[in-house]
């Protein structure tokens, strides 16, 4: 019978400037293995069912407030809305989870800091972060309460890279009105929940307005006909069969009323020789007949009252500059 010889030394996987790195092995040492040996099957624990992304109210997905950075605040006061208006106070403490408010961070105005936001005293890269509540977490829907003016367009669209952000800039009874809807998820809306609107218009087939009518538009009318609390009530207004114009979105606004709307256009961002009109009109949606869609003009004779508006524009949002 051929005799067992069992090793003496250890050696490493390791290399710090030598060749190897061996160490001695104690004398019993295969007397300890066998007996802290593995049980014969390992125990798991099953895993968690992941987090469903459309539920803010889940601590893994959560809803955040960004508000300014105050410098006159410690960093426990940062981690409150305490210098924000009443209704956001309260919006924030709504939306908490577990009886606690929701998450506060900051945003700090300093070079390369675009992409973070500051929790208390930590700095957290927010698209390398966590979702979520957590401590060293960031919130997967966060709500900026600024105007441009003082959280820039870069930093919105930063975050927007991993989170889902919005910006509320409102002041005033304007504020109160809004937050006070909100609350109450538009309990007393006048918006039809069941009724669609998709508006598409189209310059023909050179150009842009054709393909977001074609890939965008047409699936989307198509899945809101086939929902079963949409269906009959998906109106579209097809700019290549000559219904793109603004007139006539704004006329089937009013009379529809609808809780959803869509649409696919060009967004304005000219004329370059005239800053002034340029700034007062960048970004409004441009109808099938190159006309503009003024929010003066639906308003006259339409009110949104909590519908969601979905503006799919070309070059619509400007530039940073």
């Amino acid at each position: 019978m051929q005799q067992q010889v069992r090793p003496s030394q250890l050696q490493i996987n390791a290399f710090d400037g030598n060749a190897s790195q061996l160490s001695a092995l104690a004398g019993k040492w295969h007397t300890w293995t066998m007996q802290h040996a593995p049980p014969a099957i390992l125990p798991y624990l099953r895993s968690l069912p992941k987090a469903d992304p459309r539920d803010w109210h889940d601590e893994r997905v959560g809803w955040g407030l960004v508000l300014p950075f105050n410098p006159a605040l410690t960093p426990e006061q940062s981690m409150t809305a305490i210098d924000a208006p009443e209704p956001i106070r309260e919006l924030v403490q709504r939306r908490g989870t577990d009886g606690g408010p929701a998450p506060v961070l900051r945003h700090v105005p300093e070079d390369g800091h675009i992409g973070f936001l500051r929790r208390g005293a930590v700095d957290l890269p927010v698209n390398q972060s966590l979702y979520g509540v957590g401590e060293r977490a960031v919130p997967r829907y966060l709500l900026i309460h600024a105007g441009p003016d003082t959280i820039p367009w870069e930093a919105q669209y930063a975050l927007q890279g991993s989170r889902c952000v919005g910006r509320l800039s409102l002041e005033g009874d304007q504020l109160v009105n809004y937050v006070n809807a909100l609350l109450d998820d538009w309990g007393d809306t006048s918006a039809d929940r069941h009724a669609a609107l998709v508006w598409s218009a189209d310059h023909g087939i050179d150009d842009i307005t054709s393909l977001m009518r074609q890939s965008i538009a047409v699936p989307l009318v198509q899945k809101l006909r086939a929902d079963d609390e949409i269906g009959n009530g998906t109106c579209f207004l097809d700019g290549s069969a000559g219904e793109g114009s603004a007139t006539r979105l704004a006329r089937e606004l009013a009379e529809r009323r609808p809780g959803f709307i869509v649409t696919t256009s060009h967004g304005m961002t000219g004329p370059l020789n005239d800053v002034g009109t340029m700034a007062a009109q960048l970004g409004l949606l441009v109808d099938s007949d190159y006309g503009l869609v003024r929010p003066a003009a639906l308003l006259s004779n339409w009110q949104p009252d909590g519908a969601i508006w979905y503006a799919h524009a070309c070059c619509g949002a400007g530039s940073d500059a």
